[in-house]
């Protein structure tokens, strides 16, 4: 493996496939909210992160929560699925690595029996999801201005989501929806998003890394796509 496959994030030192997304520092501050949205549970909180990749936010959280909190990874990539368990070994020991669950799965059908099944029954107090989330416009201006891939070695998959950069917000809200509305039909079942629970998205920031009309078009298309449910 290639020396440049090891990164830090929040001090942790974790393997990313060249091919997955980096850890960047402008994810922390979405470990920090996770945080702070947990404040007074955190021993006993239950994470689940959507498009975990290397592992970096759900570890991250999961290090600073303590040995109470248990936590559940989610992607489609068997590469990224591999270096997440590796990296949970890694970062936690072996004995807390072994609470933490990484499924190979699509985490936009989460409602599916097939997915729901390999999660955590009782569900979790917070999810985080920092998705792909360029357009393919977005991604051609990157390109012709940076170089492939904006400048950046991962593959494209990991940074664009499609036509409007929307999509993968959209398929998580519709489907954490989906699946509650199947937790309410079901007595003794408990969504995926515990009542009282968090859901945070990583939105790409404006200018001057403020946040700007990225959060409130996400913000919309989130709850369109819930339709009310969430």
């Amino acid at each position: 493996r290639p020396s440049d496959g090891m990164v830090t994030f929040r001090g942790l030192q974790l393997f990313a496939p060249q091919e997955q997304l980096r850890p960047r520092v402008s994810s922390s501050p979405l470990v920090d909210a996770g945080l702070a949205a947990l404040h007074g549970r955190r021993e006993e909180a239950f994470v689940l992160d959507l498009g975990v990749g290397c592992g970096a936010l759900l570890l991250a959280l999961l290090h600073d929560l303590g040995p109470g909190a248990r936590g559940t990874g989610v992607d489609l990539d068997a590469g990224a699925v591999s270096a997440c368990r590796e990296n949970a070994s890694r970062v936690l020991g072996p004995d807390r690595a072994a609470c933490v669950g990484v499924v190979l799965g699509d985490f936009g059908q989460l409602h599916t029996p097939a997915l729901r099944s390999q999660l955590l029954p009782q569900g979790y107090d917070l999810i985080v999801c920092n998705p792909p989330y360029r357009s393919e416009e977005q991604q051609r201006a990157y390109d012709t201005a940076s170089g492939e891939f904006g400048g950046y070695t991962e593959h494209a998959k990991t940074l664009v989501a499609g036509e409007t950069g929307l999509e993968l917000y959209e398929a998580v809200a519709s489907s954490l929806a989906s699946e509650a509305a199947q937790a309410l039909e079901a007595p003794g079942t408990s969504p995926l998003l515990r009542p009282g629970g968090t859901l945070i998205f990583q939105v790409e920031a404006g200018g001057r890394g403020q946040l700007g009309g990225a959060a409130s078009r996400v913000s919309a298309a989130v709850e369109r796509a819930a339709g009310g449910r969430l």
